[in-house]
C-alpha cells in the first residue's frame, strides 16, 4: 500500500475519532462509511479526496484532503423543519469540535468545514433530513 493511501486513511481514522467524542453527537453513530444498520442518528464519515499534496521539506510532504461527511437524523412524527433542525444542529456541533481543536486531535495542521446541503423527505412514519459537507483537512506525513 502506497504512503499516501496509509496517511490519509489515518487521517479518516483521526476525523472519525475525534467525532465520536465530540460534544452534541453522542447521541449520533459514527462511521467509517455508510453504516450497516443506521440509526435514527448517524454520522457517516465517507470518500477522501485529495487536493494538494508537495513536499516542504526533504523529509515531509503536506497534503489537503477534502473527506466527505453526512450527518442523518430521522424522526418518527417530525415534520421537515424539525428533522432539518437536528441536522443542522449536529452539523454545527462538528463545525464546533473543528474550532475549538482544528488539529483534530494532533492529526492535522489545520481543518476547516464546508457545509455543502441539506435535504429532507418523508418517512413511513415521520421526516428524515441528512446535512453533508467537507472536512478539509491539511496534515504532514514524514516519510
Amino acid at each position: 500500500m502506497a504512503d499516501m493511501t496509509v496517511h490519509a486513511l489515518a487521517v479518516k481514522r483521526g476525523l472519525i475519532d475525534h467525532l465520536m467524542v465530540a460534544p452534541g453527537l453522542s447521541a449520533f453513530q459514527v462511521s467509517w462509511s455508510f453504516p450497516r444498520n443506521p440509526g435514527r442518528y448517524w454520522v457517516m464519515v465517507g470518500k477522501i479526496d485529495w487536493q494538494d499534496s508537495h513536499w516542504v521539506t526533504n523529509r515531509q510532504t503536506e497534503t489537503v484532503y477534502d473527506i466527505h461527511t453526512v450527518v442523518s437524523v430521522a424522526v418518527p412524527g417530525a415534520d421537515a423543519e424539525k428533522v432539518e433542525s437536528s441536522a443542522l444542529q449536529a452539523a454545527e456541533a462538528i463545525r464546533l469540535s473543528l474550532v475549538s481543536d482544528p488539529s483534530v486531535g494532533g492529526i492535522a495542521i489545520s481543518s476547516v468545514f464546508v457545509p455543502d446541503r441539506l435535504i429532507s423527505w418523508p418517512t413511513p412514519d415521520g421526516h428524515e433530513a441528512q446535512w453533508e459537507g467537507t472536512v478539509r483537512i491539511t496534515a504532514r506525513d514524514s516519510r
